[in-house]
């Protein structure tokens, strides 16, 4: 059970670094593309949540 719990502590750390790398590289970005980025995340969000929605 330790194990596990560590082993998804572990994915959950690597998964936030690769995010912070990910968000500068966006930041990096003109404007322009990064809005167009975060309107893309929100469409895909917003479906993702009709589809649970039903």
């Amino acid at each position: 059970m330790a194990e596990e719990i560590r082993e998804k502590a572990v994915t959950e750390a690597d998964s936030m670094a690769k995010l912070r790398e990910l968000a500068a590289e966006i930041a990096k970005l003109p404007e322009s593309v990064q809005m167009k980025i975060l309107y893309m995340i929100e469409g895909a969000r917003l479906v993702s949540e009709a589809k649970r929605a039903g």
